[in-house]
């Protein structure tokens, strides 16, 4: 058996102590749908053409939602301009859902960020799912990281997700 991957410890800090990992290329379309509530589904946003390599991936078990199966359940998904995030919008709070940056391509580490972790690399495994918060600080979450260029990490409400590392 696989050993469980390992997973950052979740903390808040000043919007200020993060640099987020900015995204180049041709940004994904934001998107609306409606998952059956009782069903598992993925889904994969992707960027634009003429690549479309995936963007971020929502995974939703089948008890996600605690309605009756079948209820159609409404999601909005807008990208935040020029960084790895989005902006998630249900009337539902999902329970044991899971988000996924794929970061492969279109990878861009702030200057300063590569100054001060040693170049690409270093940055690069700093980086973990965050929230950004109303109240201007940033909640980095418990992230795993499931496959190389992927962070991953529970999906438990509405709100801005983003790739971030703190300084």
């Amino acid at each position: 058996m696989a050993p469980r991957p390992t997973e950052t410890a979740e903390r808040l800090v000043p919007r200020s102590d993060v640099w987020l990992l900015e995204a180049g290329g041709t940004p994904p379309s934001d998107t609306t749908f409606a998952l059956p509530a009782g069903e598992f589904r993925f889904i994969v946003i992707r960027n634009g053409l003429p690549d479309q390599a995936a963007f971020v991936v929502l995974e939703f078990p089948a008890d996600a939602f605690e309605l009756p199966a079948g209820t159609p359940v409404p999601m909005t998904v807008r990208v935040r301009p020029g960084v790895y995030g989005i902006d998630f919008s249900t009337g539902e709070r999902p329970k044991g859902a899971r988000i996924t940056f794929k970061y492969a391509r279109h990878f861009e580490a702030p200057l300063a960020a590569r100054e001060h972790f040693g170049g690409d690399a270093g940055y690069e495994r700093a980086l973990v799912v965050a929230r950004l918060q109303d109240d201007g600080n940033v909640l980095l979450l418990r992230t795993r990281r499931p496959h190389v260029n992927d962070v991953g990490a529970p999906l438990d409400e509405s709100g801005s997700y983003v790739v971030a590392a703190a300084k």
